[in-house]
């Protein structure tokens, strides 16, 4: 209970405005004010517990995304990339990576850790499909930020429109257990069940489920890869 309050409090610190209203203000002066992993992981966490649960996520991403390689050089769109640390584990697979975030601070950290091969874009999660279709969309702990109903359907709609037929969208989650009541640590998560995703994709299929926890961070993650149904 005493480290929720106090990421309220962390995270009332650098918001300035109602998340609500205005969530890309939100981020961009997170991302200002946090370098580093703070500004995309955890604020009561130090930089080395970030560090070690982004390495545990990277791994799982990696599994992942190496799963569903279809050989040659598959494209992917990295939704809600921020500092592009998933981005760099596509990359790294072989796919051809495109990044999209509408933080302009977290893209310029991007831009300098990335190869200049990855293309990086920056406008929210609607835009996605300005930039062509992908054999793989993925969005790694970015929906759960998204807190209204009406954006975070049309969101999962619009990442599921940029897939190519064949291809794989992937979501990252804290999913919610069927009939739970959520307790998001602070306002800007608001966590959703299995179902509600599955009736947002009618013609997809969850292919893979792996659900797994963060030492540091004490929470759960369920990684998601979801294919169109034939």
């Amino acid at each position: 209970m005493e480290s929720r309050r106090l990421l309220r409090r962390l995270a009332a610190g650098i918001r300035g405005t109602d998340y609500y209203a205005d969530p890309r203000r939100y981020w961009e002066r997170r991302h200002g004010a946090h370098a580093g992993l703070r500004g995309v992981g955890r604020l009561d966490l130090p930089e080395s517990a970030n560090a070690d649960d982004y390495a545990v996520k990277s791994r799982h991403v990696e599994e992942l995304l190496r799963s569903i390689h279809g050989g040659g050089s598959p494209r992917l769109l990295d939704a809600g990339c921020g500092v592009g640390v998933f981005t760099q584990v596509a990359h790294d697979l072989g796919y051809r990576v495109t990044g999209l975030d509408f933080s302009s601070s977290a893209l310029s950290v991007a831009r300098e850790r990335l190869p200049a091969s990855v293309v990086l874009h920056e406008g929210d999660l609607m835009s996605a499909c300005a930039f062509g279709t992908f054999d793989v969309v993925m969005a790694i702990d970015v929906l759960i930020h998204v807190v209204d109903e009406a954006t975070w359907r049309n969101s999962v709609r619009t990442l599921a429109s940029a897939v190519e037929p064949g291809g794989h969208l992937v979501i990252q989650e804290y999913l919610r257990p069927q009939g739970a009541r959520s307790l998001p640590p602070a306002e800007h998560v608001a966590a959703r069940t299995l179902s509600q995703y599955v009736s947002e994709l009618p013609s997809w299929r969850v292919v893979v489920h792996d659900h797994y926890a963060l030492a540091h961070e004490k929470a759960e993650k369920d990684l998601l890869a979801f294919a169109r149904s034939s």
